[in-house]
């Protein structure tokens, strides 16, 4: 049996047609990591948590769309959790503000998901890390990520650009 093809004047205007590969804009590759590591630090200095991902874009044009979801807790009244996003050594992206906020009787609580997208621009074909980096709002108080060993999660989409 022969193969056809359709010219784009042969499609009906409400057709829906997949993008070609390299169409701007265009899903090329996904990375998926999870963590339930639970991380500590009692340090108002950023300090990586066990938690990465790594991504090679196939273009130098091409953006990483991050998105992440962590879970901050603390153990201190009045403590908080602060998070960033770093791509190799350097923070590229504050994540949410306060995250993990402790109530007033001092018990440790997790005020749900801490989710952040962040879209980059990393103009490279050489891997790419990104860290989660976290630290607590009053040195010596602890800050955790996934105080309860819970599961946190980060994906690196590389978009077509």
């Amino acid at each position: 049996m022969p193969i056809s093809t359709i010219g784009s004047d042969g499609l009906a205007s409400s057709a829906v047609t997949r993008p070609k590969i390299g169409f701007a804009g265009a899903v090329l590759q996904v990375v998926n990591a999870t963590t339930t590591t639970s991380d500590l630090t009692t340090s108002s200095s950023y300090s990586a948590t066990s938690f990465t991902a790594s991504i090679t874009p196939s273009s130098a044009t091409s953006k990483i769309l991050v998105l992440v979801s962590l879970k901050p807790g603390t153990t201190a009244s009045g403590q908080g959790v602060l998070y960033q996003l770093w791509r190799g050594g350097s923070s590229v992206f504050q994540i949410g503000t306060n995250n993990g906020y402790v109530n007033a009787t001092g018990v440790a609580e997790i005020h749900g998901a801490s989710s952040s997208s962040f879209l980059d621009s990393p103009s490279t074909t050489s891997s790419i890390t990104y860290t989660v980096y976290f630290r607590t709002m009053n040195n010596g108080q602890n800050a955790y990520n996934n105080i309860n060993n819970d599961t946190s999660s980060i994906a690196l989409m590389e978009i077509a650009g």
